[in-house]
């Protein structure tokens, strides 16, 4: 199965069913409904696929953009925030998702569970790699550095 993503044309759409049709009329029998997906769109979504024009692969997080929303971001509430009310947030519009993948027969929905905010240690580690120096006590300390960090 091949399945394009909504991502790159949503946005230049004002009916749901126009924006699918477009992406079936490339040859693709699948879409994946971005996280850019207005509300908006979705009676001509839900009107595409009932009359079996093109079927939903997989709805990515947050579909549809939340009410007042109006930009694409995956990460709009992170299931990892130390604020309850956006973990809640990211609850509850996450289960829209879900619902929406129900009601389009849609069998995967991509879940953004957040992030962990910690200074980035990837370059250093790299470098080191690069110098051979990845079985050194430096390098080793450095490692269980960014693992406890990680645990905390």
């Amino acid at each position: 199965m091949h399945s394009l993503s909504t991502c790159w044309n949503s946005h230049r759409h004002t009916d749901g069913r126009a924006m699918l049709r477009e992406i079936r009329d490339l040859g693709f029998e699948y879409a994946e409904l971005s996280h850019g997906i207005r509300i908006s769109l979705l009676p001509g979504i839900i009107e595409a696929v009932d009359a079996g024009e093109i079927r939903i692969s997989t709805l990515h997080n947050f579909c549809p953009l939340p009410i007042g929303v109006n930009q694409a971001n995956p990460n709009l509430f992170k299931f990892s925030s130390l604020d309850s009310r956006e973990r809640e947030n990211a609850w509850r519009h996450s289960l829209k998702t879900i619902e929406t993948a129900r009601r389009l027969k849609a069998k995967l929905v991509v879940l953004h569970m957040g992030c962990i905010d910690m200074k980035d240690y990837t370059e250093r580690l790299i470098e080191m790699v690069g110098a051979g120096q990845q079985h050194t006590p430096k390098y080793e300390k450095l490692c269980a550095e960014v693992i406890d960090k990680r645990e905390q």
